[in-house]
């Protein structure tokens, strides 16, 4: 029984700092996802890049953008006079290291549920906020979202905008969405928001970055009727809601790092928590005579 004990405390010992690190994690990594908390470095470089809700806003109908097709459009051209169909709005770009491929991600599984149909309901924008991205590099990520969404009226529901910056910035300026370029990685730092547009141009609501079917539906309800939204979000408010796309630790996507970690973390744990039952066992075992 003595080598039981033995073994028990130099594992439970291991144990107890297993857990240790299990909840000190979340403090070495940036988390995506609800309840992010991000490090005194991302704040403070993302001070500049707030999201001021502007409900009720109107949107520039002259700004100017290329699809992912090649073809020059306006803005005004999704927005027809009595017309019926809101407008989801966002702001990514293609070459995003760290959460524009997780928000666009999510943004189509929720839409592939949405009761509301791509199309002939609703659209959706991307407008991408990177001057230097190209027409292919922007085609490229509309057909691998377009798939992910996998419903009828998708490919043309869906369009992908790249232009000027000066034209970017007049309508991510009307909607309040600030973005900019980081001087220490060239990274554009900006918010994951989704804005929701009425047919008539105006901001009916703003919801999270990655909203659920439910969600969405119920906005494109209200902005579906020329509405605007009455809950109001204030800057404050906006900078907990919208997460900040940033990439940190020089990895692809933090949080995969981090649920990595943590798998690693509990394995080791159920393998001492075995280790000890062998050793329990063992010890409680007759000896031979």
């Amino acid at each position: 029984m003595r080598t039981f004990g033995a073994h028990t405390r130099v594992c439970g010992a291991s144990i107890v700092a297993a857990l240790a690190l299990l909840l000190t994690l979340p403090s070495l990594f940036a988390q995506s996802g609800e309840g992010a908390i991000p490090s005194l470095e991302l704040k403070s470089r993302m001070e500049d890049v707030p999201l001021t809700p502007k409900f009720g806003a109107s949107l520039p109908m002259d700004a100017k953008f290329t699809d992912s097709n090649g073809k020059p459009v306006t803005l005004g051209e999704f927005f027809p006079k009595n017309g019926t169909k809101p407008v989801l709005l966002t702001f990514n770009f293609s070459n995003c290291k760290a959460f524009c491929s997780d928000q666009l991600n999510a943004l189509a599984k929720s839409l592939k549920d949405a009761s509301h149909a791509i199309s002939k309901d609703f659209i959706v924008l991307t407008v991408c906020i990177d001057p230097k991205e190209g027409v292919e590099r922007a085609k490229g990520s509309k057909d691998r979202f377009v798939n992910v969404l996998g419903r009828e009226g998708a490919d043309e529901g869906w369009r992908f905008f790249v232009g000027e910056e000066a034209q970017t910035r007049k309508l991510a300026d009307a909607v309040g969405y600030g973005y900019k370029q980081d001087e220490q990685t060239g990274e554009w730092l900006h918010k994951l928001a989704l804005m929701v547009c009425t047919p008539d141009g105006r901001v009916s609501n703003y919801l999270h970055y990655y909203p659920t079917a439910e969600e969405i539906d119920g906005a494109i309800d209200i902005a579906s009727r020329n509405e605007i939204s009455s809950r109001q979000i204030t800057e404050e408010e906006a900078d907990g809601l919208f997460a900040s796309c940033i990439k940190l630790l020089g990895g692809e996507n933090a949080s995969k790092a981090l649920a990595f970690a943590r798998l690693f973390g509990i394995v080791i744990m159920l393998g001492l928590i075995g280790y000890i039952g062998y050793w329990y066992v063992r010890g409680r075992k007759p000896a031979a005579s």
